[in-house]
């Protein structure tokens, strides 16, 4: 997972250096989220999350969400026709949408 960016990178020693964590599992549930979002948006997500030391996997759902509703995000969906904003692979939901079970 380090090999995808500098800025993940960061992020996995941060989280292999926090004590009292679920080393393995959060990693391993967080590569599960870099297959299900895409590139773009888990490097953002997660150099923001290493910005403020976010050590929950909810908060970076939360994160996700409001990430998609900014325009810099390359490849970030916008609004179609019918007024609804798309879904990203994995179903991650516009940040109005009910919470994700995790």
């Amino acid at each position: 997972m380090r090999a995808l960016a500098p800025e993940v990178a960061a992020y996995v020693d941060f989280i292999l250096g926090t004590p009292g964590l679920l080393r393995h599992q959060f990693l391993r549930r967080l590569w599960a989220r870099h297959q299900r979002w895409g590139s773009a948006l888990f490097r953002r997500t997660v150099e923001r999350a290493h910005r403020y030391h976010i050590t929950s996997l909810e908060t970076l759902e939360r994160i996700a969400r409001l990430l998609l509703d900014d325009p810099a995000l390359p490849g970030a969906p916008g609004r179609s026709r019918a007024g609804k904003t798309p879904r990203l692979s994995g179903g991650l939901p516009h940040r109005h949408a009910r919470p994700l079970a995790l």
